[in-house]
């Protein structure tokens, strides 16, 4: 016989990671252009609880339950990431500056 399909709220409540809400949008910071990616992430109250990776393509969140992988539109500066957990709206702000292709 074909497996049983599992239903959503199964997976929420053995603690399966999420992706959060998130939106991408390309900006201009200290003049120069840059990645900003804003990231929801509800049950999070202190950036202390948050895991943040950022490669020259590749964004990376963990905090409580859950767990972003994100390919970014263009390559980024690693090393010079900001990042700002504003509290009172629960969201995590990541800018970081596109290097720029000769």
């Amino acid at each position: 016989p074909p497996p049983m399909p599992v239903p959503d709220s199964l997976f929420k409540f053995v603690g399966q990671q999420e992706e959060p809400v998130h939106r991408i949008t390309e900006t201009i910071s200290n003049g120069a252009e840059a990645i900003c990616v804003i990231i929801e992430l509800p049950d999070i109250t202190s950036i202390t609880q948050v895991s943040l990776d950022v490669s020259a393509k590749l964004l990376q969140v963990r905090g409580g339950k859950y767990r972003l992988k994100l390919n970014l539109p263009k390559k980024v500066n690693s090393d010079q990431v900001k990042a700002k957990f504003v509290a009172k709206r629960k969201e995590l702000k990541v800018t970081a500056p596109v290097i720029e292709l000769d």
